[in-house]
């Protein structure tokens, strides 16, 4: 009696099934009235008012569906009761049956995807709907082989509130067509949980997603990395690999609402796809600043570091230098830290927009800088008191100098090449370049000044600790301004090879 199997024979489960289709078109058939688009007969006078609410719901949100077939309703009046059928989508089990009697609303809502039914629930979360049990049933006659059943009452307090929720109700169903090929489609570029928030966001704000398969889908989006990533993607990562969760959620958002809202005015797909593009540009955009932040940043640190081991080498002249000195050195101790943690931040970014490999590799190579002038500031602490007062060769207190010059140069190459495009100022691209040659100058000075302390030191001081602080100091100067130089021609690089050919 419940096989659902035609090849089996028939049926009671296939004659209820095949009865109830012929029912449909009957009812259909047989209309003498239309309220707002639903054929219907036998109501009473004051059954009107609760038709035309429900279908004032489904008029307000049907454009959203497009040319996609469905959302036919039927209703006529049973006994004490007010029945509104509509057929959803064109599924056999994706139909909704709303009875109405006496301020009491009982929906018996059916279909194939469990998701979907859960889905469906969740968008009357403002109403106190009591939801019985979903029942599932098993019917071979369905491509899925199984559907679900849900049964939902709603009392509200007044005609007013019967006929607003009415009205919600009918509006709700546009967004249950095609909604499981929506969520595989958006599942290829989000978390599947993310798929689920983002078509109930765009039911909530009375987008729907009907738009966004007519444009493409995933497809679309594919479409627009490939023109703004420009290679950048790896082949099989989501959306939110490249631009993080948050900015692919956002962005999807806008694509959802671009679709619906421009092909309801009947745009060409084009200027859809151009829309799409453009707003993913800003998220590369975006995320390329976001890079430049933390380049800048570092670099402001290695400043301050560089700075730091400046003044410990004047403190040195100091009878109490070493107290100075051990000031300096904690404070680049923890600036250093700090750079560190912009490196954490720099490979994280690099995942996302905008921020190529290149930039992680830039900030990473920084961060030599930032170590050795920490190693620097640590040997000056090495000095033994009894060389307090001991005035450092000129040379050491030039290379300080240098590696502040140099490292202020670098902020100054960071913040010019955060401007500096194909089309872009001559005066930018001038002032980039001047900031990389300046660094690679000081660097060259700071070798020539090594090779002094070293021949010096090793002529005028008898002490080893002495002359070995002292050697290890200009030593890590020494590849603090390589390091700075390799910064430098990286970022030049990129500049010259990335942003001037985009």
């Amino acid at each position: 009696m419940t096989s659902g199997h035609r090849a089996s024979g028939d049926s009671l489960h296939l004659l209820v099934m095949d009865a109830h289709k012929a029912l449909n078109a009957l009812q259909a058939s047989i209309a003498s009235e239309t309220i707002e688009g639903a054929a219907t007969y036998g109501l009473d006078p004051e059954d009107r008012a609760l038709v035309r609410a429900f279908m004032q719901g489904v008029r307000r949100t049907a454009p959203l569906k497009f040319d996609h077939p469905g959302l036919g309703t039927t209703a006529t009046r049973i006994g004490d009761r007010v029945v509104i059928q509509n057929d959803i989508g064109t599924t056999d089990a994706h139909v909704l049956v709303v009875h109405v009697e006496r301020r009491r609303v009982a929906i018996t809502y059916t279909d194939v995807h469990l998701q979907r039914l859960l889905f469906f629930q969740n968008m009357f979360q403002r109403f106190d709907v009591e939801w019985e049990d979903t029942r599932s049933r098993r019917d071979d006659a369905l491509e899925e082989g199984l559907y679900h059943l849900s049964l939902g009452t709603f009392s509200p307090g007044d005609d007013a509130g019967l006929r607003d929720y009415l009205a919600f109700l009918g509006s709700r169903l546009v967004f249950l067509i095609d909604w499981n090929k929506a969520r595989k489609r958006l599942r290829a570029l989000v978390s599947k949980s993310e798929s689920i928030r983002l078509l109930a966001w765009a039911a909530d704000h009375d987008v729907g997603h009907m738009a966004f398969l007519k444009a493409g889908g995933e497809q679309l989006i594919y479409d627009a990395l490939d023109f703004a990533a420009k290679g950048q993607v790896r082949f099989g990562e989501r959306l939110e690999e490249i631009l993080g969760p948050e900015a692919a959620s956002q962005y999807l958002k806008f694509v959802l609402k671009a679709c619906s809202e421009n092909l309801l005015q009947n745009e060409p797909e084009s200027f859809i796809q151009d829309a799409v593009r453009a707003e993913l540009f800003n998220h590369f955009r975006t995320g390329q600043q976001f890079a430049y932040d933390i380049a800048a940043e570092h670099a402001a640190l290695v400043v301050e570091i560089a700075g730091g081991v400046r003044d410990g080498i004047l403190g040195m002249r100091a009878a109490d230098g070493g107290a100075a000195v051990r000031v300096q050195a904690q404070r680049a101790k923890v600036w250093e830290r700090r750079a560190d943690d912009l490196v954490n931040q720099a490979r994280a970014a690099s995942k996302h927009a905008g921020s190529s490999e290149t930039f992680r590799g830039i900030v990473e190579a920084a961060d030599d800088v930032a170590d050795e002038l920490e190693e620097a500031a640590f040997h000056l602490t090495l000095m033994p008191s009894a060389a307090g007062g001991l005035p450092p060769h000129p040379k050491l207190q030039t290379m300080g100098e240098l590696l502040v010059q140099g490292a202020q140069e670098y902020v100054k190459l960071i913040e010019t090449a955060r401007h500096v495009r194909r089309g872009g100022a001559r005066d930018d691209m001038h002032d980039f370049l001047e900031a990389t040659h300046r660094i690679m100058t000081l660097e060259h000075e700071t070798d020539e000044a090594q090779r002094a302390v070293e021949a010096a030191m090793t002529a005028d001081v008898d002490s080893f600790l002495v002359l070995h602080v002292l050697t290890e100091t200009a030593r890590n100067l020494e590849q603090a301004a390589d390091a700075l130089m390799h910064c430098s021609l990286r970022m030049r690089d990129y500049v010259l090879g990335e942003v001037m050919t985009a």
